[in-house]
Order: structure tokens, then sequence, then C-alpha cells
């Protein structure tokens, strides 16, 4: 037996038995604020969801099919292609629909649609039975709105250009130099992030 090993043990033996076994581990405690379980998410996705998309149906029962399959489709994998496949669904719907183009539900379906579609992401991966926090939903809801105001915005703007029947150039020119700097600045904050 080496110099060390025999110093070890009598240092050991010195300190008796309680200090000779490891520490106990520490349970791991996380601290949750207020919480809902991502149930509820799936049920107003779905629900708003079909408060979009019901309105618009024609009568033709493919229609009904497809929307349902899509409603479904929500329901069950919100991270898939379903909000998506919903969101473009719904437009087509929209641009078959023989309504005014800047009618006032416009502005709700715009509204419902990005919220699938964000509730979609935010709960995409938990299981049915996880649980979300109540400050995600907040910070959500604040992107969700930062979003929604400048484009709700727009979207009176065109209304009444429309309604107006304004015949110039410049709101279609300034649309596009306001999409090149949007495109732009999500460019850069996609290059900052990666």
């Amino acid at each position: 037996m080496s110099t060390f090993a025999r110093t070890r043990d009598r240092w050991s033996l010195r300190l008796g038995p309680a200090r000779r076994r490891p520490p106990a581990p520490r349970p791991a405690v996380v601290d949750l604020g207020p919480t809902l379980p991502a149930w509820t998410l799936r049920v107003a996705c779905v629900v708003v969801a079909g408060a979009c998309t019901v309105p618009l149906l024609p009568a033709a029962p493919l229609a009904w099919f497809a929307v349902g399959a899509l409603l479904v489709t929500v329901a069950v994998r919100p991270g898939g292609a379903g909000p998506s496949l919903l969101a473009v669904g719904v437009g087509l719907l929209w641009a078959l629909a023989p309504t005014a183009p800047f009618a006032w539900p416009l502005f709700a379906l715009v509204s419902g649609v990005h919220l699938v579609v964000d509730l979609a992401a935010l709960h995409g991966d938990l299981a049915v039975g996880g649980r979300v926090e109540r400050r995600v939903l907040r910070r959500a809801a604040g992107a969700w709105l930062a979003v929604q105001v400048p484009i709700q915005a727009l979207a009176l703007v065109a209304r009444q250009l429309h309604v107006a029947d304004i015949a110039s150039p410049w709101p279609p020119l300034a649309a596009g130099v306001g999409l090149a700097v949007l495109a732009w600045a999500l460019l850069r904050t996609v290059r900052a992030r990666g």
C-alpha cells in the first residue's frame, strides 16, 4: 500500500462514518409561475380557426370536409403544417368569396388567422397534458399586438383609399418601399440571431 493510500485511509477513519459518505443530492426545484393546461390552448386554437373559416365556406360538401380535416389537423398536431395550410386556405376562401375586398370582417379575419398561427407555434411541441406559463402567453400576446397594430392600421388606410376611389400611383409605391424595408429589417434580425 502506498503512503498516499495509507494517509487517506487514516484521515477517513479519523473523520468518522458520517464524513465518509458523499452528500445527499439536492432535489431539483423548478419555480413556475401560474400555468394553464396546454389542451386549453389547443381548444382556443381550433375555436378561433373555426370562427375564421366557417363564415367563408361555400355550400359545397368538399369544402366543409377540407376545412374539417384542417381543423382536426390543427387540433391533433398544432406544430405541423396544419396552421399554415389553414392560413392559406382562409386566404383562398376570402379571395374566392363574393364580398368586397376591404369589408369589415377582413380585419377580424386577419387577426384571427394570425392568432391561430401564433398559438399553434406557441404550444405546437407540447404534449396535451403539458402546461404553459402565463408569462409566456403575455410575452406572446405582446408580440402579437406589436404585429397586429400596424397591420390593422395599414388595412384601415387601404380600406379608406379603396372607398375613396383615389387613383394615385403613390400608395402602391409606398407599399412596395415599406415591404422592402420590412424584408431588410427581418433579414438583419435573422442574421443577428443566426
